[in-house]
């Protein structure tokens, strides 16, 4: 699976919306028609065995800058179901699962590290 690369260090009790572009992975013209994600602690045993819970609703499809739905949105931080939000000093791996209008599947992994509290 592809790395989508790093976004920079959160904090601890942080909600964020995240957001990866995949207008470079798709063919011109096609769009996403459907999205899932998870979110793992990465390594898996490095302290947070219910990451998952820190996303916050579902994953959103949004315009790119060429006009597609080429975008992926996700809330992930803190919420009622995990209030105290990221675990310091972890790195979570978000995974964006995509299915193209064309049929094609595509999958990507893009790091989340969390500063010391």
């Amino acid at each position: 699976m592809p790395y989508g690369g790093a976004y920079t260090a959160r904090s601890p009790g942080e909600l964020r919306t995240f957001s990866f572009d995949l207008a470079g992975d798709l063919d011109r013209g096609d769009t996403i028609a459907s999205v899932t994600t998870t979110l793992v602690a990465h390594p898996a045993a490095s302290g947070d065995p219910d990451a998952g819970a820190l996303l916050v609703g579902w994953p959103q499809r949004l315009l790119g800058p060429r006009g597609d739905l080429t975008v992926v949105a996700q809330q992930i931080g803190a919420n009622p179901s995990k209030p105290a939000g990221f675990v310091p000093s972890i790195t979570y791996a978000w995974t964006i699962s995509v299915v193209a209008e064309s049929g094609d599947t595509l999958v990507w992994t893009v790091m989340i590290p969390v500063a010391a509290a």
